[in-house]
């Protein structure tokens, strides 16, 4: 009698014990399957918003990637891009010396003749005469000519009787004949001398700077 009702009491027990092992692992499915749906449901809200499971922007999302475009133009459509400042600086072609290339504008040419007019102005005017006055009995002409020049500053009586272009001998510094008269054909004192504004000046002609307005005159002397 008491063997079976023990038997009925481990019976209703194992019964007992089976029904809430069941219940228990339903009891765990069901808080599975809810975790499951809850985290999915949070990933297709963060996903919606840009963000992931722990709140960091996904790659894609959020962020600009390096080398996309930083910003769009309000005037501009969607998915057009902006240049950034530097960008542009960047762009911009540049010259040899690496400044940014401009157009270069054309220099302002000198006048036609500018040259010439600077050069006359530049110039310094003197007059010169050739007197053989002294020996015109001897079959001499007076004046062996009489010239107006142009002559470049820092210019000497030798330089003023060179650009008369008439026939003369000597050396650098000394003037031995002019035309054909020579020194000493007329006495041994005989010979060519130079003055500069009616003065004699004790000076090789090669070393007396004349200045503009001088009047130089060569006279053969005997």
């Amino acid at each position: 009698m008491k063997d079976g009702r023990r038997k009925a009491i481990a019976g209703v027990l194992a019964a007992v014990s089976l029904v809430i092992l069941i219940a228990s692992s339903a009891t765990a499915m069901s808080w599975d399957a809810l975790s499951s749906t809850s985290d999915a449901a949070l990933e297709a809200s963060l996903q919606q918003s840009g963000e992931g499971k722990e709140g960091i922007p996904q790659e894609g999302q959020g962020e600009t990637p390096q080398g996309s475009a930083k910003g769009l133009s309000k005037n501009e459509p969607a998915g057009s891009e902006m240049v950034d400042a530097d960008d542009r600086d960047a762009q911009a072609p540049t010259s040899e010396s690496g400044n940014a290339s401009t157009h270069a504008l054309p220099s302002e040419s000198s006048p036609e003749g500018a040259d010439d007019v600077g050069a006359s102005d530049s110039k310094i005017r003197i007059s010169l005469i050739i007197d053989a006055s002294s020996v015109q009995g001897e079959g001499w002409p007076s004046s062996m000519g009489s010239f107006t020049l142009e002559l470049s500053p820092g210019s000497t009586v030798m330089d003023a009787l060179r650009a008369t272009g008439i026939a003369f001998t000597g050396s650098s510094s000394y003037v031995s004949s002019i035309d054909g008269l020579y020194a000493g054909m007329y006495g041994a004192s005989s010979g060519w001398m130079y003055s500069v504004d009616g003065v004699t000046p004790m000076r090789a002609a090669n070393a007396y700077g004349i200045t503009d307005g001088n009047a130089i005159r060569w006279y053969y002397s005997r």
